[in-house]
């Protein structure tokens, strides 16, 4: 039956008609599928469809068609349902083998398709457990369950049935699944459809990921035993032992399958010293050796065997651990760092380990402790040691070095003496690389070392008494190393006070610069661990020029354990300072550096510093810059810098014109004066010192890019002038008051602006129109100013000028041939030097071309041959079509023509011209289309014997009997050619024996044969040689002489 949903009909489709019959049909209604094929109405409570749209009596061979009218838009959808009386099916399982049943109750699935049986294309459809069948098997199952189809409309039915009890597979067996398959409904026939499985039994494996392991690893255990997958739709789970030469019981373990269908199942366990946790599937390990035992029971090997145990064992290793120190010679106060490494204690590996303290005092029993010996008390004090980080089975743990006295705790205090000065550390391993106890030592002495001071100079530069430079001064860099000051090594330490003094010496006068004063507490540690410790003191300002500046370290312990005091020392030196410049000279807006070297204004080694600049001149420590235009006192000061840190040089670069002082304050041909004021020379004194650099100037150019202009034309004039060049960064500008332009017609200067070419060019340009920015007629002259600011040999405002005309040319336009064949390219050429209006650009032109085929014709751009030359040439080629792009359409005989309109003629050609009336004229030339010359456009053949009578070529002629003397000639031209085809025979004396010919015409590109009879009379060899001629009266060749040598026989 065919239905239809109301909740699926499109708003505007009309309802399906009501029923012919509201009234119950007398068989009853169908309320399955059966009946409604046989031809009863479906009873719709049970069959979910609104409307009725019909229920058909067909057969098979039949074909249904449905056709849907589409209201809008209007059109027919129409589908095509074949009827068939039925369709094959097919069955399969999900597996080509199972299990035996003494293995486990495996589960088969087994999917049959099979069209016939989608009744209902909306819902799953179900196939009845009756028609399916096993055998082949001890004890067959009986499948009771109806299989499903998976889904509305898919025909595919799937089930499961078990090959567990009552069933019963045993090896070695075959089982087949068969399905009734009804192949014809009209003839109720049916075929066994059939699927066919092996009933295996096979051998597991069992297999541990590592052969040895530590008591932080994880063990995976990894089973392959197909047998116990017993359900591909899930995953499966057996169960193993895990022993241990501690514990032969163990624990039992399930491992699950690492997915579904694959018969590989895997799980992890741990180890653990002392006893077995089950719960946290750990076994028991002790020492090195021990072994670690998985078992698994197969329930049935491939060979039929049953409960097969199969093991795979593994070895847990311990290890022998170490002790070291930090150091082999520590200090007094010192603080010391024990590491050690046993993997044996990483016994989390996901945690920071510990090895605690069970007491103060480290016994010789204390197993798993370590502790550390106090030569002078004879005892081992117990250390707190930490893992290094997760899972790394290193731990580090500290202790600290007195001279005085012990004390315990997690980092305790040992006391070591001059007499006792070596200690030991300890660590108890309990368990080494086989299981035994082992005591590990380490020893280090304890010894005092000898400190050093010393300072980074061994002169310093003192403070400005006047001026910009600091009263401060230098940075003095005091370094002391002493390892007994290293007292913790993970940190930074500090000193103690009254470890570090400085002074200052002024003569005899001890202390006369610096009072002595403790500077301890100005000095840290490098970095950790290192012992060396600095100090930045900045000298005051009461130092002078040769004081001598002391420092002193108290050693409270030096290597003889006594107590000494270290000196170092320098002088106050101040430096004569030195200015220099990079160059004599240098143009406006170029760059001039300025470079100071004075170590006095080197005070912070650490910094790259800077003398201050904007200062007035004259102003001590500064340096001052000024020109001949300002003047001394109309300068400032610049500011400089190091050019890098504790150099003492430093650096300006300046552009001149521009920075600190403008264009209006540095002049070309002006004196650049650069001056150090030195506050505090070598001597003591204060000391100016000067460099200067002159301002150069070039010599300014002008030119116009031609000599004659047309009316109207654009001039450009040219200004080479790197002077006007202010700024290279932008374009600059000459200023319209040093630019102007005048004519015959107009004397009186209009200004113009010139610009430059590009960024720091110094090239300008200055363009204007005639007749438009300044009045001109033609026969004018043109006078183009430039008054250059000043020239390389110190002139002033000096004039320079650029003169042209005003003047017109008519121009010419010509073809390079009077006649072109088709296949030829003509050559246009226009001559006229109004065209060329940019004299550094190649420029271009149209010209009109038109022919007597093609009237409107076409347009040809003609390109100057070269930047000013006013020649332009352009080419076009010819064709029997249509005219497109630079082809015109031309016929044979045609005239072509081509035009160039002059705007700007010569007003002497134009006849009739008054002034004020445009200079325009045009210009023609022209050219004939004739046919391609060939010079012999014929083609002869080799000459050939044929028999007159049937035509056929034959070897030899007999004499006294006629034979067809003929050649093959061919016209090559594209025009028929007329001709006269000429032959003569020549004997082996070379007398002419026979001459004849005959006249014709061959079409263009044809071939035709001539031939001329001829009868031999006597027998011998001759020579036929053929002509093709024009005519008698025009003996003109058409063709290369052709020969062929025959032969006449009796």
């Amino acid at each position: 039956y065919i239905a239809i949903d109301d909740a699926l009909i499109p708003a505007g489709v009309p309802a399906a008609s009501a029923p012919q019959d509201p009234t119950a049909p007398r068989g009853g209604y169908a309320i399955t599928y059966a009946q409604i094929a046989a031809g009863m109405e479906p009873d719709m409570a049970v069959f979910t469809a609104n409307d009725i749209i019909a229920v058909l009596d067909v057969a098979a061979g039949q074909t249904i068609t449905i056709t849907y009218h589409d209201a809008s838009p209007a059109a027919a959808r129409t589908v095509s349902i074949d009827v068939v009386a039925g369709t094959k099916a097919t069955v399969t399982l999900d597996r080509d083998s199972y299990p035996p049943t003494a293995v486990g109750a495996a589960t088969v699935k087994v999917v049959v398709s099979d069209v016939d049986l989608n009744l209902d294309p909306t819902a799953a459809d179900t196939l009845a457990a009756g028609l399916m069948s096993v055998t082949g098997l001890t004890t067959p199952p009986t499948i009771a369950a109806d299989l499903v189809e998976t889904g509305p409309n898919t025909g595919e039915f799937k089930g499961t049935f078990s090959l567990g009890a009552p069933a019963e597979a045993v090896r070695g067996e075959v089982m087949t699944v068969h399905y009734t398959d009804t192949v014809d409904y009209t003839a109720a026939a049916t075929e066994d459809r059939k699927a066919y499985a092996s009933i295996v039994a096979t051998t597991g494996s069992l297999t541990l990921d590592a052969e040895e392991y530590r008591i932080s690893d994880t063990a995976t255990v990894t089973l392959t035993d197909p047998d116990r997958n017993l359900y591909s739709g899930e995953k499966d789970e057996v169960d193993v032992t895990v022993t241990s030469t501690r514990d032969t019981t163990g624990f039992t373990m399930t491992l699950k399958e690492t997915g579904t269908n694959t018969g590989i199942f895997t799980k992890t366990f741990g180890f653990q010293f002392g006893s077995t946790d089950a719960a946290a599937r750990k076994i028991w390990v002790e020492a090195g050796g021990d072994k670690v035992t998985v078992k698994y029971t197969d329930p049935m090997t491939s060979t039929g065997s049953t409960d097969v145990t199969i093991e795979a064992r593994a070895t847990f290793k311990t290890f022998t651990g170490s002790i070291s120190l930090d150091k082999d010679r520590y200090s007094p106060g010192q603080t010391g760092i024990i590491t050690v490494v046993d993997p044996d204690l990483n016994l989390n590996p996901a945690a920071i380990d510990r090895i605690s303290r069970t007491g103060d005092i480290q016994s010789d029993t204390d197993w798993g402790t370590v502790g550390v010996l106090s030569p002078v008390d004879g005892v081992y004090y117990q250390v707190l040691l930490l893992e290094t980080d997760v899972n790394t089975g290193e731990f580090t743990g500290t202790f600290k070095i007195s001279a005085t006295t012990s004390s315990a705790g997690d980092t305790p205090t040992i006391h070591v003496s001059e007499a006792s000065p070596t200690f030991k550390a300890r660590y108890l391993d309990d368990r080494d690389d086989v299981g035994e106890d082992k005591k590990l030592e380490v020893s280090a002495t304890v010894k005092a070392n000898t400190g050093s001071i010393s300072m980074d100079q061994s002169s310093y530069s003192p403070g400005a008494d006047a001026g910009i430079r600091s009263a401060t001064g230098e940075m003095v860099k005091i370094t002391i190393v002493d390892p007994d000051l290293n007292v913790n090594p993970l940190g930074f330490d500090a000193l103690p006070t009254g470890t570090a003094f400085i002074r200052g010496d002024r003569g005899a006068n001890i202390g006369g610069a610096i009072a002595e004063t403790d500077i301890s507490d100005q000095f840290a540690e490098t970095g950790p661990n290192t012992g060396e410790f600095l100090c930045k003191y900045w000298l005051p300002a009461d130092v002078q020029i040769n004081d001598v500046i002391i420092v002193t370290y108290h050693d409270s312990l030096d290597e003889n354990m006594k107590e000494r005091d270290i000196t170092a020392s320098a002088i106050i030196l101040a430096s004569t300072g030195v200015i220099s410049v990079d160059k004599a000279e240098v143009p406006i807006k170029g760059k001039i550096k300025v470079t100071v070297s004075d170590p006095d204004w080197n005070l912070n080694p650490d910094v790259a510093e800077t003398i201050p600049g904007g200062n007035p001149v004259k102003t001590w420590g500064g340096v001052d810059y000024w020109t001949t235009t300002t003047g001394e006192l109309g300068g400032t000061q610049i500011k400089l810098a190091e050019t890098g840190k504790d150099t003492g040089i430093f650096e300006a670069t300046i552009t001149v014109g521009v920075d600190y002082l403008d264009t209006t304050q540095v002049k070309r041909g002006d004196t650049l004066y650069f001056r150090y004021n030195d506050d505090l020379d070598a001597g003591g004194a204060s000391v100016r010192t000067t460099v200067t650099a002159t301002v150069t100037a070039t010599t300014g150019s002008i030119s116009l890019d031609k000599t004659e202009y047309p009316d109207k034309a654009t001039v450009i004039a040219t200004i080479v002038d790197p002077d006007m060049n202010i700024d290279p960064n932008v374009v600059d500008t000459i200023p319209a008051d040093r630019v102007w332009i005048t004519t015959t017609s107009h004397t009186e200067p209009v200004e113009k602006e010139a610009t430059e070419t590009g960024t720091d060019t110094g090239e300008f340009e200055v363009k204007f129109v005639l007749d438009t920015d300044i009045p001109a007629k033609l026969g004018d002259g043109i006078t183009v100013t430039y008054k250059d600011m000043a020239t390389a040999d110190g002139r002033v405002d000096v004039i320079f000028t650029a003169t042209a005309t005003v003047k017109q040319y008519t121009g010419k336009v010509s073809f390079d041939k009077d006649t072109y064949l088709m296949n030829e390219t003509a050559t246009i050429t226009v001559e006229d030097p109004d065209l060329n209006t940019r004299s550094k650009v190649i420029e271009s032109y149209k010209v009109s071309v038109w022919s007597t085929t093609d009237p409107a014709g076409i347009s040809i751009t003609v390109i100057e041959t070269g930047a000013a030359t006013g020649v332009f040439v352009g080419t076009l080629s010819f064709t029997e079509g249509s005219s497109v792009g630079s082809k015109l359409q031309v016929t044979k005989g045609d005239t072509i023509t081509v035009k160039y309109r002059d705007t700007t003629a010569d007003p002497a050609d134009i006849p009739g011209w008054t002034p004020g009336v445009d200079t325009i004229l045009t210009i023609k030339d022209t050219a004939k289309i004739g046919v391609p010359y060939i010079e012999k456009p014929i083609a002869a053949g080799t000459p050939v014997l044929k028999d007159p009578t049937t035509g056929e070529t034959i070897t030899e002629g007999k004499a006294g009997e006629q034979v067809m003397l003929s050649t093959e000639m061919s016209n090559t031209a594209t025009e028929d050619q007329p001709m006269l085809y000429i032959v003569q025979v020549k004997d082996e004396t070379g007398r002419v024996v026979y001459l004849s010919f005959i006249s014709g015409t061959v079409p263009a590109g044809e071939t035709y044969e001539f031939g001329i009879g001829w009868t031999p009379t006597v027998a011998g060899t001759y020579t036929v040689e053929v002509f093709a001629w024009v005519s008698w009266a025009e003996p003109t060749p058409l063709s290369d002489v052709a020969t062929a040598t025959i032969t006449i026989v009796e």
